[in-house]
């Protein structure tokens, strides 16, 4: 006859495992947020990036980015315009044309002109967007590792 009692063994072992698991997962929803976001940003810094020769928004581009914060390692994608030569800018040139219209720069006489920035204004434009995406894929991944306690 069954005392009704179970006996759970390996549940710590369970438990570190099932956490790890939640975590990778974690990651994977957070980096493939983080890539479409990229690519909404993408999309908006080309449109608002000046157009003289369309060099400066055909270069821009997603890139996958690597970094080290004081906290750690940092993983995750930037939209980054094109090379030097991929704009046709002269190895010798002093400036960088995407950086120069973004931040502004000061004319050789002092005057200052104003920054345009394409990047940041892009970002700004889909930081709500971005937010809530990766929100909700969050919220979805969670979901799916949800256990409900036995009704009695």
């Amino acid at each position: 006859m069954s005392s009704g009692v179970a006996i759970l063994r390996g549940v710590k072992a369970l438990d570190t495992k099932l956490q790890k698991t939640i975590l990778r997962e974690a990651k994977k929803v957070l980096r493939a947020s983080a890539k479409d976001g990229a690519q909404d940003v993408l999309h908006s810094a080309r449109a608002l990036a000046p157009v003289d020769t369309g060099l400066m928004a055909a270069g821009l581009h997603v890139m996958r980015y690597d970094g080290k914060i004081r906290s750690g390692q940092i993983r995750g994608y930037t939209v980054a315009t094109g090379t030097r030569p991929e704009m046709g800018i002269d190895a010798d040139a002093k400036g960088y044309y995407p950086a120069a219209v973004e931040l502004g720069y000061k004319k050789q006489n002092g005057q200052r002109v104003a920054p345009r920035s394409f990047l940041r204004a892009g970002l700004i434009q889909n930081e709500a967007k971005i937010v809530t995406h990766t929100a909700g894929q969050l919220r979805s991944m969670i979901q799916r590792f949800e256990v409900s306690a036995p009704t009695a």
